[in-house]
């Protein structure tokens, strides 16, 4: 049996860090369902909480590794650069370039200086 097991999840991408996050919030949303008073709310957060329960588990069985990975690199980057962020807030500010919305780092206590969009070039004044 246990070479059954291994030989069905051979070339499959396995539990990630997205699959676990998604079975974790899924347990939670089924927990949170059953102290809700209203029965049709509880039913729709129930059924959610189901679909993307199934959803982890499609990703964990799913022989299509390099999406699953590509995923699974996008999910883990967001935190990563968040992460990153919350590290750095006292010594640089984040803004948003109001043209291509790409994140830009500038140290703090610089006063009011021109800021240059890496990305596409776009120049605007900020006050650090």
């Amino acid at each position: 049996m246990k070479y059954r097991i291994q030989a069905f999840l051979a070339g499959r991408n396995g539990i990630d860090a997205l699959s676990s996050t998604l079975s974790w919030i899924a347990i939670l949303a089924m927990l949170i369902s059953f102290f809700i008073p209203l029965t049709w709310l509880r039913t729709i957060i129930y059924y959610v909480s189901i679909v993307v329960f199934i959803y982890a588990y499609y990703r964990a069985f799913s022989r299509n590794i390099a999406k699953r990975q590509a995923e699974n690199a996008a999910f883990t980057g967001f935190f990563k650069r968040k992460k990153l962020q919350i590290q750095q807030r006292k010594t640089h500010k984040f803004y948003r370039c109001p043209k291509c919305k790409a994140t830009l780092r500038v140290p703090k206590g610089r006063g009011k200086i021109q800021i240059t969009c890496n990305r596409c070039g776009e120049q605007f004044v900020k006050k650090t």
